[in-house]
Order: C-alpha cells, then structure tokens, then sequence
C-alpha cells in the first residue's frame, strides 16, 4: 500500500490479508515449528511463566473467554494486526490436537480446552511473533 510517496508496510493494514493477500512465510514457518512446544506447555509437560501467571488469575475464579481476554490486554504483547491473522490456523490446530488427548485435559489444568487455547494458547502464540519479528531464537521466548 502507498500513502503519498511512502510504502506503507502492508502487516500495518487492519485488513491486510483481505485485501493485500498478506503473508509472512518466516513467521508461519516460526509458528508452525512452534506447535509441538506450546502444546507440551500447555498439558504441563513443560513449564512456562505464562501457564503461572494465568493460573493464578485462573485461582481468583476468572476463566471465561472475556476475563481470558483483560488478562491478555493487561500483558500488553504487541504485534502487528496482519501478523494477529496468521494466528487462527495455529490455535485451531493446537484445539484438536488437546479434544484429541486420552486423557481429559480438564483434570490437570482445571481448565476448559478453548479457555487454555484463546488464553494462554493466544498468547504463547503471540510470543513466538513477536520473537520472529524481534529476530530473536526460541530460547529466547521466556526473557520476552
């Protein structure tokens, strides 16, 4: 997109992948190796300050998708709406992925499937954006 003589990036538009077909292939690639990782942190086979954080607003009995939502604008974690588009595909992967356990996620997090995905599962994701964009490594996911 072109405002006067300066390109405007186009992961600035609200509407960029309607209207500019916007893409950001290192960042899907970034994202997609990131599902084996955000999955493990959130059936607690690995550990993460964010799973923390949300358990304890979790413990003052907020877990509906609205209260899930100030928790995440309380964070404040900054990305780029175009780049907020790429994340559906990964939440819904990570959605079957835990309907499709043996077991009941429920029983260890005491918490619903789409609570743990748009709560903690949206801001993982977030995370791994704005590393990608910062040009950061994983290992540097915690520190962010």
């Amino acid at each position: 997109m072109v405002i006067g003589c300066i390109h405007w990036p186009s992961c600035l538009v609200e509407d960029a992948g309607d209207h500019y077909n916007y893409t950001n292939p290192a960042l899907q690639d970034a994202l997609y190796k990131a599902i084996p990782a955000i999955f493990d942190i959130l059936i607690g086979q690995r550990s993460h300050p964010i799973i923390s954080d949300y358990r304890a607003i979790k413990d003052d009995g907020i877990e509906d998708l609205k209260n899930v939502a100030k928790w995440q604008d309380s964070l404040k974690l900054p990305i780029f709406h175009a780049d907020s588009i790429l994340l559906p595909p990964l939440l819904e992967e990570l959605m079957v992925r835990l309907r499709n356990l043996p077991y009941d996620i429920y029983k260890i997090h005491k918490l619903h499937v789409d609570t743990l995905v748009h709560g903690p599962g949206l801001l993982l994701s977030k995370v791994v954006v704005l590393r990608t964009c910062l040009h950061r490594k994983a290992c540097d996911d915690n520190e962010i």
